[in-house]
């Protein structure tokens, strides 16, 4: 919500629905993002599984994300430009708990 009360975008014109809220960005966008690229890395990083299944359940998380996403548009709920930056804010930010969550996991490891 700090973003949204920051950057002040509006979302698209409604169907006869006001909003209340801003739409910039996404944030059903940011937490599947956020959620998927966290998974797929966690994934990735398992060796035990074999390949054609770590493929297989990153495909399925990256349908679900574009799923999530052009719901977001089909629904008139956000714009391409609010979901995109939705997308890259979730990314990242799963990114950087999937590095802190390793940093822990390997300290624990350690002890």
């Amino acid at each position: 919500k700090f973003i949204k009360n920051v950057l002040k975008q509006s979302r698209p014109p409604p169907l006869g629905y006001k909003f209340s809220s801003y739409g910039m960005p996404s944030s059903h966008t940011q937490f599947i993002f956020f959620f998927v690229a966290f998974l797929i890395l966690c994934v990735i990083n398992k060796k035990h599984l074999h390949f054609f299944k770590r493929l297989i359940f990153c495909s399925f998380l990256i349908g679900l994300a574009v799923f999530v996403s052009y719901s977001r548009i089909y629904h008139n709920y956000h714009t391409l430009s609010q979901v995109y930056v939705g997308a890259i804010l979730g990314s990242l930010g799963g990114i950087g708990w999937f590095l802190v969550y390793s940093r822990f996991k390997e300290k624990k490891k350690r002890y």
